[in-house]
């Protein structure tokens, strides 16, 4: 009687651990698939997860991850626009406003990366390198004091680079 019991058990486990696979959400075989480099098949994970998801908050990380693995692939235009939508569906999520801020700024359109980085210090006040690049947007838009006062705000955060560059600015004026 043991022995069946050992051997149901264990036949239990092994049914339960091959159909580890199938039982994952699309969402999460998108994730396996993108630690695997399988982009393409990731994508389709993840648009199957954005057509059944009800969670905003999921749903923006699935199309932050299409883009994502648009951007491995080296389609940025693709990349930027699942990044656009990521932000559509849910406007604090904090990985597109920051990746959307910064392709805005390395494309100098301040303007827009300035929106970006303004809400993201509003949906999260301790995001270090939201606000250091705000305080590089603001310098280009010719707002000193604003860049100074986040600069200052990215350091006490712990800001490599907010540090390093106060650091510099007092050697400039010395």
């Amino acid at each position: 009687m043991k022995k069946l019991l050992g051997l149901f058990l264990m036949f239990i486990f092994v049914v339960g651990c091959s159909s580890r696979q199938s039982d994952l959400s699309n969402y999460a075989k998108g994730i396996e698939a993108t630690k695997s480099k399988q982009y393409e098949q990731a994508i389709n994970f993840f648009n199957k997860a954005v057509d059944e998801e009800t969670n905003v908050e999921i749903k923006a990380s699935a199309l932050y991850n299409i883009g994502f693995c648009y951007g491995i692939m080296k389609n940025y235009e693709k990349e930027i626009e699942y990044y656009k939508k990521s932000v559509d569906v849910f406007p604090d999520f904090q990985a597109g406003l920051y990746d959307l801020g910064k392709y805005y700024y390395d494309n100098n359109n301040f303007e827009s990366a300035s929106k970006m980085f303004s809400h993201l210090v509003e949906v999260n006040d301790i995001h270090e390198g939201a606000y250091y690049m705000l305080a590089l947007v603001q310098l280009e838009l010719k707002k000193n004091e604003e860049a100074m006062a986040n600069m200052k705000k990215a350091a006490e955060l712990d800001s490599p680079e907010a540090k390093q560059f106060l650091e510099q600015q007092d050697k400039n004026s010395i």
